[in-house]
């Protein structure tokens, strides 16, 4: 008789196929992972260094083959266990802070070689950070980096589908909603680079640069991601609160490219909802007017919400059922955020898998 596969979940990457991610106990977790190609970081293998350690949020384990002396005894019994020798006797949930699912790039830092900035509407800096040529800095659709300056660190999302090309900036959009008040990020890059003129045109000296980390945040478009998608009738719902526009940029690109890629009789479908406090911040409306141009209603449709909150409309378009297999991708405020997941989850009964957003991590 066989032994029983155990189910293997990661807590980070529930949209892993449950196929891929079995272990019947007869080797380490480490295995797992490396047969569904996701990555983590090793290197002795053999119990002794730690570096493979994660953490065991349900299930048990046991180290028939090799003891795990690079675990202290206090952190076995909060959870950590070493992936490298950890063998499942039970189904479990495990994740580790330096996972990599398949497709996904490592974060490093950058340093930035030269930048520019310019006024595209009243309310949006556009930020280009440019690299040394040799650098490529690779992300996912909807991905976003840590820029560095001062000691500070600033969270942005690229607004910009991914270009694998060296000569091309990551392009960034920093929003201002209250013009009668300083934007710290804006007034620092100003600041920088008043400096770096100046010290272009005399011998003054300045330590001052930028860094960028990243690629950051698991809430990316990755088509072959979802469980839906090969089927042909998969509504990809993108739902932005002011500034949360920005990840939208980048993403809503590749879901429409996505969909021109298919055959004639798709029925996957875009649907943009974006809700601003005033219209005045609402911008880059010609290229949502592209998009519009180049899809019909039955492939891309945009929803915008002035004064009043979005998730009425979503709410609105899900009870009558208007959707089909639909994936959210939600970005904006935290309380927003909140509201949308819970209403999603609780009262529409939408599986937590299919909700992507980075601000989730703390509703």
């Amino acid at each position: 008789m066989l032994p029983k596969d155990f189910q293997i979940k990661i807590k980070t990457l529930p949209n892993i196929s449950p196929e891929l991610l079995k272990n019947n106990g007869s080797e380490p977790l480490l295995n797992t992972l490396r047969k569904a190609k996701i990555e983590i970081p090793t290197s002795c293998e053999n119990g002794l260094c730690a570096t493979c350690k994660g953490r065991l949020y349900r299930g048990s384990v046991s180290y028939p083959e090799i003891q795990p002396e690079g675990l202290l005894p206090e952190e076995a019994e909060q959870g950590d266990i070493l992936l490298c020798c950890a063998h499942p006797t039970s189904d479990c949930e495990i994740d580790h802070p330096e996972l990599l699912a398949p497709g996904e790039f490592p974060s490093r830092f950058f340093k930035i070689e030269t930048f520019e900035f310019k006024q595209i509407h009243p309310h949006v800096l556009e930020l280009s950070l440019f690299f040394n040529p040799q650098t490529f800095f690779n992300f996912l659709p909807g991905q976003y980096a840590e820029l560095i300056l001062n000691n500070q660190r600033y969270p942005l999302s690229m607004a910009m589908p991914p270009k694998h090309n060296q000569n091309n900036p990551i392009i960034f959009h920093i929003v201002q909603t209250e013009l009668d008040k300083p934007h710290l990020l804006i007034e620092a890059l100003k600041k920088l680079k008043e400096l770096k003129e100046l010290k272009k045109n005399t011998d003054t000296n300045t330590n001052q640069f930028l860094l960028l980390e990243g690629p950051k945040g698991r809430s990316y478009f990755k088509k072959e991601n979802f469980p839906h998608h090969s089927q042909k009738n998969t509504d990809f719902i993108f739902i932005a609160g002011g500034g949360g526009i920005t990840p939208m940029w980048s993403m809503i690109p590749e879901a429409l490219s996505n969909l021109s890629a298919e055959n004639s009789d798709t029925t996957h479908k875009v649907h943009l909802y974006w809700g601003v406090r005033d219209e005045t911040l609402l911008y880059q409306k010609n290229i949502i007017q592209t998009w519009s141009e180049k899809y019909s209603s039955d492939y891309f449709k945009f929803t915008t919400s002035v004064g009043s909150p979005i998730h009425e409309a979503v709410f609105n378009d899900l009870k009558p059922h208007l959707f089909s297999h639909p994936i959210f991708f939600i970005a904006g405020p935290p309380a927003m955020v909140k509201t949308i997941y819970n209403a999603l989850t609780q009262q529409f009964g939408i599986p937590s898998e299919q909700i992507f957003g980075d601000g989730i991590a703390f509703v």
